[in-house]
């Protein structure tokens, strides 16, 4: 499972970040992308990311959900997919 996550967020990641660099939207890019590398991070380390957020949340898979539609339905389907390993894992 821990694989399975970061690997995930390896081929969703480098997307994240051109479109953070290119995008008028960058900051909506910029939380995810900055979300996903803590994610990536603790799971390379072996950390639990419940207990490295210190009574935070991920919101990573709300923001792509209320902001990526038509060409950009994939990359949210496959954000969706990193959120649903980590509440199922």
């Amino acid at each position: 499972m821990k694989q399975e996550i970061i690997d995930n967020i390896d081929s969703v990641l480098p997307e994240i970040q051109v479109k953070e660099s290119t995008s008028k939207d960058s900051g909506v890019y910029a939380s995810i992308a900055r979300q996903l590398e803590f994610l990536k991070k603790c799971h390379e380390q072996g950390l639990d990311y419940r207990n490295e957020l210190n009574g935070r949340k991920l919101n990573f898979g709300i923001i792509a959900s209320r902001n990526f539609a038509g060409p950009e339905e994939d990359l949210e389907i496959r954000i969706s997919e990193i959120n649903s390993l980590l509440i199922n894992g």
